[in-house]
């Protein structure tokens, strides 16, 4: 339940970016709208990792959401610089982020998380340069997810 709510939040963020980002780009100004919308996405990015900790029942939700956000606002302002669009360091900043927020049990370990949030990090940055569209659609919906598998997997090595 944790990963849903917290996927819904990171969904509302990405795609107040996207929209103002493409927004701006195609009137080739940036106006209040497009201020405000930014604003929307880079807010709703800490409120999914408040939620993700705060659902998975994390013992130091303000610090793990503190630390997942700041990790994710530097992956996400300074990465698109690096991989030449948005959607890629979207992934990176939510995966890597999520990693941290989700509480782990007593089997679940942060390594089997960050190499989840790589490989959905790479599997985005081909996507969207093989399927544009679909990248854009897909994207919000796998960080969260592929951290949760990769859950799964630690628990299944731990019998």
């Amino acid at each position: 339940m944790a990963v849903a709510f917290a996927t819904l939040a990171a969904v509302v963020a990405y795609w107040a970016v996207v929209v103002a980002v493409a927004a701006a780009s195609d009137t080739g100004t940036v106006d209040g709208t497009t201020g405000v919308a930014v604003a929307v996405g880079f807010f709703m990015l800490p409120v999914a990792f408040l939620v993700l900790a705060w659902l998975s029942q994390h013992d130091r939700i303000v610090r793990v959401t503190s630390l997942a956000t700041a990790l994710a606002l530097v992956l996400w302002t300074w990465f698109p610089f690096v991989f030449g669009e948005l959607v890629s360091p979207f992934a990176a900043a939510v995966g890597f982020g999520g990693s941290i927020a989700l509480r782990r049990d007593g089997s679940q370990r942060i390594r089997t998380r960050m190499i989840a949030a790589a490989l959905v990090t790479a599997y985005v940055f081909i996507i969207v340069r093989v399927a544009f569209g679909f990248a854009l659609l897909v994207t919000p919906f796998l960080p969260l997810v592929a951290v949760l598998a990769a859950d799964l997997v630690s628990e299944r090595r731990a019998r």
